[in-house]
Protein backbone atom coordinates (compact mmCIF):
# COMPACT_ATOMS: atom_id res chain seq x y z
CA UNK A 1 0.00 0.00 0.00
CA UNK A 2 1.44 3.29 -1.16
CA UNK A 3 2.06 6.30 1.23
CA UNK A 4 -0.61 7.93 0.18
CA UNK A 5 -3.14 5.34 -0.21
CA UNK A 6 -2.21 4.92 3.56
CA UNK A 7 -2.72 8.48 3.91
CA UNK A 8 -6.31 8.72 2.47
CA UNK A 9 -7.13 5.42 4.86
CA UNK A 10 -6.20 7.30 7.88
CA UNK A 11 -8.25 10.07 7.11
CA UNK A 12 -11.09 8.41 5.89
CA UNK A 13 -11.15 6.05 9.15
CA UNK A 14 -10.60 9.63 11.37
CA UNK A 15 -13.74 10.96 9.82
CA UNK A 16 -15.81 7.55 10.05
CA UNK A 17 -15.35 7.68 13.69
CA UNK A 18 -16.72 11.26 13.18
CA UNK A 19 -19.46 9.86 12.29
CA UNK A 20 -19.97 7.64 14.79
CA UNK A 21 -20.26 10.46 17.83
CA UNK A 22 -22.14 12.71 15.52
CA UNK A 23 -24.96 9.33 15.06
CA UNK A 24 -24.61 8.19 18.60
CA UNK A 25 -25.88 12.49 19.67
CA UNK A 26 -28.56 11.73 16.56
CA UNK A 27 -29.97 8.42 18.67
CA UNK A 28 -29.75 9.14 22.18
CA UNK A 29 -32.57 11.34 22.83
CA UNK A 30 -34.63 8.56 22.40
CA UNK A 31 -33.92 6.99 25.32
CA UNK A 32 -35.05 10.17 27.70
CA UNK A 33 -37.53 11.42 26.08
CA UNK A 34 -39.64 11.62 29.59
CA UNK A 35 -36.55 13.13 30.98
CA UNK A 36 -35.97 15.72 28.11
CA UNK A 37 -39.97 16.11 28.46
CA UNK A 38 -39.20 17.30 32.45
CA UNK A 39 -36.44 19.10 31.61
CA UNK A 40 -37.70 21.04 28.84
CA UNK A 41 -41.34 21.82 31.05
CA UNK A 42 -42.98 20.71 27.49
CA UNK A 43 -45.08 17.79 26.68
CA UNK A 44 -42.87 14.81 24.98
CA UNK A 45 -44.59 15.42 21.94
CA UNK A 46 -43.10 18.85 21.94
CA UNK A 47 -39.69 17.61 22.91
CA UNK A 48 -39.48 15.00 20.06
CA UNK A 49 -40.12 18.18 18.15
CA UNK A 50 -37.01 19.83 19.85
CA UNK A 51 -35.02 16.44 19.12
CA UNK A 52 -36.31 16.83 15.38
CA UNK A 53 -34.72 20.07 14.61
CA UNK A 54 -31.57 18.15 14.55
CA UNK A 55 -32.86 17.94 10.77
CA UNK A 56 -33.57 21.43 9.82
CA UNK A 57 -29.92 21.76 10.26
CA UNK A 58 -28.70 18.50 8.61
CA UNK A 59 -30.46 18.95 5.81
CA UNK A 60 -29.79 22.51 4.26
CA UNK A 61 -26.33 21.93 5.55
CA UNK A 62 -25.59 19.43 3.32
CA UNK A 63 -25.18 21.51 0.65
CA UNK A 64 -23.18 23.50 2.29
CA UNK A 65 -20.95 20.62 3.63
CA UNK A 66 -20.34 19.57 -0.29
CA UNK A 67 -19.83 22.70 -2.01
CA UNK A 68 -17.21 23.42 0.77
CA UNK A 69 -15.51 19.94 0.44
CA UNK A 70 -14.86 20.71 -2.87
CA UNK A 71 -13.77 23.96 -2.44
CA UNK A 72 -11.63 24.15 0.71
CA UNK A 73 -11.00 20.14 0.85
CA UNK A 74 -11.57 18.45 4.50
CA UNK A 75 -9.07 19.31 6.38
CA UNK A 76 -10.63 22.67 6.93
CA UNK A 77 -14.40 22.26 7.21
CA UNK A 78 -14.64 19.06 8.61
CA UNK A 79 -13.13 19.98 12.07
CA UNK A 80 -15.25 22.92 12.36
CA UNK A 81 -18.42 20.54 12.32
CA UNK A 82 -16.91 18.48 15.05
CA UNK A 83 -16.54 21.57 16.70
CA UNK A 84 -20.18 22.80 16.00
CA UNK A 85 -21.58 19.45 17.06
CA UNK A 86 -19.82 19.88 20.37
CA UNK A 87 -20.96 23.12 20.56
CA UNK A 88 -24.65 21.88 20.01
CA UNK A 89 -24.59 19.47 22.61
CA UNK A 90 -23.29 21.37 25.45
CA UNK A 91 -26.35 24.19 24.38
CA UNK A 92 -29.32 21.30 24.79
CA UNK A 93 -27.74 20.14 28.27
CA UNK A 94 -28.63 23.36 29.21
CA UNK A 95 -32.23 22.51 29.96
CA UNK A 96 -33.35 25.51 28.33
CA UNK A 97 -35.93 25.17 25.59
CA UNK A 98 -34.37 27.83 23.49
CA UNK A 99 -30.79 27.10 23.68
CA UNK A 100 -31.69 23.11 23.14
CA UNK A 101 -33.45 23.96 20.03
CA UNK A 102 -30.28 26.10 18.71
CA UNK A 103 -28.22 23.18 20.34
CA UNK A 104 -30.04 20.45 18.25
CA UNK A 105 -30.01 22.29 14.99
CA UNK A 106 -26.30 22.75 15.60
CA UNK A 107 -25.89 19.29 15.94
CA UNK A 108 -27.07 18.69 12.86
CA UNK A 109 -25.67 21.20 10.87
CA UNK A 110 -22.20 20.05 12.22
CA UNK A 111 -22.96 16.15 11.58
CA UNK A 112 -23.58 16.49 7.81
CA UNK A 113 -19.74 17.00 7.64
CA UNK A 114 -18.54 13.69 8.68
CA UNK A 115 -20.78 11.90 6.21
CA UNK A 116 -20.13 14.48 3.37
CA UNK A 117 -16.73 14.09 4.17
CA UNK A 118 -16.09 10.69 4.75
CA UNK A 119 -17.75 10.02 1.08
CA UNK A 120 -15.24 12.98 -0.49
CA UNK A 121 -12.44 11.35 0.97
CA UNK A 122 -13.96 7.71 -0.15
CA UNK A 123 -14.53 8.91 -3.96
CA UNK A 124 -11.55 10.81 -4.60
CA UNK A 125 -8.75 8.60 -2.81
CA UNK A 126 -9.93 5.53 -3.79
CA UNK A 127 -11.38 3.69 -6.94
CA UNK A 128 -14.72 3.71 -8.22
CA UNK A 129 -15.14 0.02 -7.62
CA UNK A 130 -14.35 0.55 -3.95
CA UNK A 131 -16.95 3.83 -3.36
CA UNK A 132 -20.13 1.74 -2.27
CA UNK A 133 -18.01 -0.72 -0.39
CA UNK A 134 -16.20 1.95 1.73
CA UNK A 135 -19.45 4.22 1.87
CA UNK A 136 -21.46 0.71 2.99
CA UNK A 137 -18.28 0.64 6.03
CA UNK A 138 -18.77 4.63 6.43
CA UNK A 139 -22.46 3.85 7.07
CA UNK A 140 -21.69 0.81 9.50
CA UNK A 141 -19.54 2.91 11.65
CA UNK A 142 -22.52 5.82 11.71
CA UNK A 143 -25.36 2.92 12.50
CA UNK A 144 -22.81 1.80 15.27
CA UNK A 145 -23.19 5.25 17.08
CA UNK A 146 -26.94 5.15 16.23
CA UNK A 147 -26.67 1.57 18.23
CA UNK A 148 -24.89 2.74 20.66
CA UNK A 149 -26.92 5.85 21.43
CA UNK A 150 -29.38 3.39 22.76
CA UNK A 151 -27.91 0.50 23.47
CA UNK A 152 -25.32 2.13 25.71
CA UNK A 153 -27.36 5.23 26.46
CA UNK A 154 -30.73 3.58 28.03
CA UNK A 155 -28.80 1.69 30.51
CA UNK A 156 -26.77 4.52 31.87
CA UNK A 157 -30.20 6.70 32.14
CA UNK A 158 -31.85 3.64 33.59
CA UNK A 159 -28.72 3.74 36.29
CA UNK A 160 -29.19 7.29 37.42
CA UNK A 161 -27.08 8.97 34.97
CA UNK A 162 -28.55 12.60 34.23
CA UNK A 163 -29.20 12.93 30.84
CA UNK A 164 -27.66 16.42 31.25
CA UNK A 165 -24.40 15.05 32.23
CA UNK A 166 -24.08 12.75 29.70
CA UNK A 167 -24.73 15.75 27.03
CA UNK A 168 -22.07 18.06 28.37
CA UNK A 169 -19.71 15.05 28.79
CA UNK A 170 -20.56 14.47 24.37
CA UNK A 171 -20.17 18.23 23.80
CA UNK A 172 -16.20 18.23 25.43
CA UNK A 173 -16.08 14.97 23.45
CA UNK A 174 -16.45 17.06 20.27
CA UNK A 175 -14.55 19.30 20.97
CA UNK A 176 -11.77 17.18 21.71
CA UNK A 177 -12.68 15.72 18.46
CA UNK A 178 -12.48 18.63 16.49
CA UNK A 179 -9.19 19.59 17.78
CA UNK A 180 -7.77 15.91 16.96
CA UNK A 181 -9.13 16.40 13.43
CA UNK A 182 -7.74 19.26 12.44
CA UNK A 183 -4.03 17.84 13.60
CA UNK A 184 -4.48 14.48 11.85
CA UNK A 185 -6.36 15.03 8.46
CA UNK A 186 -4.35 15.77 5.70
CA UNK A 187 -4.25 18.37 3.29
CA UNK A 188 -6.29 18.18 0.30
CA UNK A 189 -4.84 18.02 -3.34
CA UNK A 190 -4.40 21.48 -4.44
CA UNK A 191 -6.88 22.62 -6.82
CA UNK A 192 -7.65 25.00 -8.93
CA UNK A 193 -9.77 27.77 -8.03
CA UNK A 194 -12.55 29.97 -9.68
CA UNK A 195 -11.97 33.38 -8.97
CA UNK A 196 -15.59 34.08 -7.65
CA UNK A 197 -16.04 30.70 -5.61
CA UNK A 198 -19.39 31.70 -4.22
CA UNK A 199 -20.42 31.89 -7.85
CA UNK A 200 -18.86 28.28 -8.51
CA UNK A 201 -20.42 26.47 -6.14
CA UNK A 202 -24.09 28.17 -7.02
CA UNK A 203 -23.11 27.17 -11.00
CA UNK A 204 -22.72 23.46 -9.34
CA UNK A 205 -25.81 22.96 -7.13
CA UNK A 206 -27.76 24.42 -9.85
CA UNK A 207 -26.15 21.41 -12.15
CA UNK A 208 -27.30 18.79 -9.40
CA UNK A 209 -30.90 20.31 -8.92
CA UNK A 210 -31.30 20.15 -12.82
CA UNK A 211 -30.82 16.21 -13.19
CA UNK A 212 -33.73 14.51 -12.70
CA UNK A 213 -31.68 11.23 -11.48
CA UNK A 214 -30.31 13.38 -8.62
CA UNK A 215 -33.70 14.56 -7.55
CA UNK A 216 -34.89 10.83 -7.76
CA UNK A 217 -31.97 9.65 -5.86
CA UNK A 218 -32.14 12.23 -2.89
CA UNK A 219 -35.89 11.13 -2.56
CA UNK A 220 -35.10 7.50 -2.64
CA UNK A 221 -32.61 7.89 -0.35
CA UNK A 222 -34.37 9.92 2.07
CA UNK A 223 -37.87 7.71 1.95
CA UNK A 224 -35.36 4.90 2.74
CA UNK A 225 -34.19 6.62 5.97
CA UNK A 226 -37.31 7.68 7.63
CA UNK A 227 -38.26 4.27 9.61
CA UNK A 228 -34.76 4.36 10.99
CA UNK A 229 -33.83 8.33 11.50
CA UNK A 230 -37.40 9.37 12.54
CA UNK A 231 -39.68 6.10 13.61
CA UNK A 232 -36.45 4.04 15.22
CA UNK A 233 -34.35 6.87 16.86
CA UNK A 234 -37.36 9.78 18.07
CA UNK A 235 -40.21 7.52 18.55
CA UNK A 236 -39.14 3.93 18.95
CA UNK A 237 -39.13 3.70 22.74
CA UNK A 238 -41.45 5.12 23.12
CA UNK A 239 -43.90 3.36 20.62
CA UNK A 240 -42.64 -0.04 21.88
CA UNK A 241 -43.19 1.06 25.63
CA UNK A 242 -46.88 2.51 25.14
CA UNK A 243 -47.81 0.51 21.60
CA UNK A 244 -47.11 -2.60 22.68
CA UNK A 245 -46.86 -2.92 26.18
CA UNK A 246 -42.89 -3.61 26.59
CA UNK A 247 -40.82 -2.54 29.70
CA UNK A 248 -38.23 -0.03 29.42
CA UNK A 249 -34.84 -2.04 28.73
CA UNK A 250 -36.45 -4.40 26.34
CA UNK A 251 -37.82 -1.10 24.09
CA UNK A 252 -34.26 -0.04 24.42
CA UNK A 253 -32.85 -3.50 23.59
CA UNK A 254 -35.71 -3.54 20.58
CA UNK A 255 -34.96 -0.32 19.23
CA UNK A 256 -31.00 -0.30 18.86
CA UNK A 257 -31.22 -3.51 17.12
CA UNK A 258 -32.05 -1.44 14.45
CA UNK A 259 -29.27 0.14 13.87
CA UNK A 260 -27.48 -2.72 14.69
CA UNK A 261 -28.94 -4.51 11.71
CA UNK A 262 -27.34 -1.27 9.43
CA UNK A 263 -24.04 -2.53 11.13
CA UNK A 264 -24.21 -5.58 8.85
CA UNK A 265 -26.20 -4.24 5.41
CA UNK A 266 -23.84 -1.15 5.39
CA UNK A 267 -20.91 -3.63 3.99
CA UNK A 268 -22.29 -5.92 2.66
CA UNK A 269 -24.80 -4.43 0.63
CA UNK A 270 -21.97 -1.64 -0.84
CA UNK A 271 -19.77 -4.77 -1.52
CA UNK A 272 -22.26 -7.15 -3.57
CA UNK A 273 -23.66 -3.65 -5.17
CA UNK A 274 -19.61 -3.27 -6.10
CA UNK A 275 -19.55 -6.85 -7.45
CA UNK A 276 -23.07 -6.65 -9.51
CA UNK A 277 -21.55 -3.80 -11.10
CA UNK A 278 -25.72 -2.68 -10.36
CA UNK A 279 -27.52 -0.29 -8.20
CA UNK A 280 -31.10 -0.56 -8.67
CA UNK A 281 -31.81 -4.51 -8.43
CA UNK A 282 -30.37 -3.55 -4.50
CA UNK A 283 -32.18 -0.42 -4.35
CA UNK A 284 -35.38 -2.23 -5.19
CA UNK A 285 -34.96 -5.30 -3.20
CA UNK A 286 -34.11 -3.54 0.06
CA UNK A 287 -36.96 -0.91 -0.16
CA UNK A 288 -39.46 -3.92 -0.37
CA UNK A 289 -38.42 -5.81 2.71
CA UNK A 290 -37.98 -2.51 4.16
CA UNK A 291 -41.59 -2.05 3.45
CA UNK A 292 -42.58 -5.37 4.69
CA UNK A 293 -40.80 -5.23 7.86
CA UNK A 294 -42.22 -1.80 8.80
CA UNK A 295 -45.76 -3.12 8.03
CA UNK A 296 -45.16 -6.19 10.40
CA UNK A 297 -43.33 -3.81 13.65
CA UNK A 298 -46.62 -1.72 13.07
CA UNK A 299 -49.71 -4.20 12.45
CA UNK A 300 -48.27 -7.76 13.08
CA UNK A 301 -48.29 -9.96 16.06
CA UNK A 302 -45.38 -9.68 18.13
CA UNK A 303 -45.79 -13.39 19.60
CA UNK A 304 -45.17 -14.76 15.34
CA UNK A 305 -41.71 -13.73 14.99
CA UNK A 306 -38.58 -14.13 17.24
CA UNK A 307 -37.56 -10.77 19.24
CA UNK A 308 -35.02 -8.32 18.03
CA UNK A 309 -35.46 -10.33 14.28
CA UNK A 310 -37.89 -7.63 12.39
CA UNK A 311 -35.54 -4.84 13.46
CA UNK A 312 -32.16 -5.69 12.32
CA UNK A 313 -34.08 -6.70 8.85
CA UNK A 314 -35.39 -3.30 8.41
CA UNK A 315 -31.74 -1.95 8.06
CA UNK A 316 -29.65 -5.32 7.02
CA UNK A 317 -32.05 -5.35 3.26
CA UNK A 318 -32.04 -1.54 3.14
CA UNK A 319 -28.65 0.59 3.91
CA UNK A 320 -26.66 -0.63 1.10
CA UNK A 321 -29.57 0.82 -1.09
CA UNK A 322 -29.20 4.39 0.24
CA UNK A 323 -25.44 4.55 -0.75
CA UNK A 324 -25.60 2.88 -3.81
CA UNK A 325 -27.37 5.76 -5.35
CA UNK A 326 -24.53 8.09 -5.13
Amino acid sequence: MSPRSNTATIAWLLTAVYYFYQYTLRSAPAVMMPELSTAFAVSTTAAASIVGIFYYGYSPFSLVAGAAMDRIGPRRVVPIGAATVGVGALLFATGNAELASVGRFLQGAGGVFALVGAAFIATTNFPASRAATLIGATQMFGMAGGSAGQFLVGPLIAAGIAWSTFWIGMGIAGLAMSLLLFVLLPEAKPVQRDADRLKGAGQSLLLVFRNPQSILCGMIAGLLFIPTTIFDMIWGVRYLQEARGLGYASAVMRSATVPLGWIVGCPLLGLLSDRLGRRKPVIASGALVLLACMAWILYGRATVLPPYVVGPRISAHVVGTVFCVL
